[in-house]
Formats: structure tokens, sequence, C-alpha cells
């Protein structure tokens, strides 16, 4: 196992975790497809480190440029898109961005 001492933390919003047991650790914040970046911002604000990283496949560009803005922040992404999509409902805002909907 690659990080044997890591708590993992399974949650889709910010407010589903406690910040006191976030504050001064090393997180990695994982997501399949960054589009507008407004849930990631949440959490950057609220996880108090300089040890900070974002794990995606793809990520909007300008939302990856506004994101950088985050002191210490690194992301590892597979690639960027230079497309955005808002989805309504269930639609898959991955597929639209890896293109594989139509």
């Amino acid at each position: 196992m690659a990080l044997p001492h890591a708590a993992f933390y399974a949650v889709k919003m910010p407010n589903e975790l406690n910040a006191n047991d976030l504050r001064g650790k090393k997180i990695i914040l994982c997501d399949a497809v960054i589009n507008t970046g407004k849930t990631m911002e949440g959490f950057l604000q609220m996880c108090e480190t300089h040890s900070l990283y974002i794990a995606t496949n793809v990520i909007f560009a300008p939302t990856a440029e506004r994101l950088l803005s985050f002191h210490g922040l690194k992301i590892f992404c597979i690639r960027t898109s230079s497309h955005s999509y808002q989805g309504q409902g269930s639609f898959d805002t991955g597929n639209r961005l890896f293109g594989s909907l139509k």
C-alpha cells in the first residue's frame, strides 16, 4: 500500500468533513472530473495546510488556473479540457468533457 497510515474519507461535499481532523495534514483531494471547481473550492477553503494536492482525470483549464491561486496547491491531472459543461439532473459531466456522449 502506497499510503499505509492515510485516512480515507469518501465524501461529496465539504460540510461532510470536520475541519479540525484535517488541520496540519497532507491532503489529496480526488475527483474524476473538475468542471467549475465550486465544490473543490469549498474543500480547499476548509483545508488549512500547505501540503495540498488535487488528483483528477480531467479539469477545465480556466478552473485549474483559478484553483492554483490557493497557496501551495499542486494539481495532478491526465489532461485539461477547453470545454465546459453544466449538467442537469443525472447527466454525466465527465462523459461530456471526455466527449463520449453526444
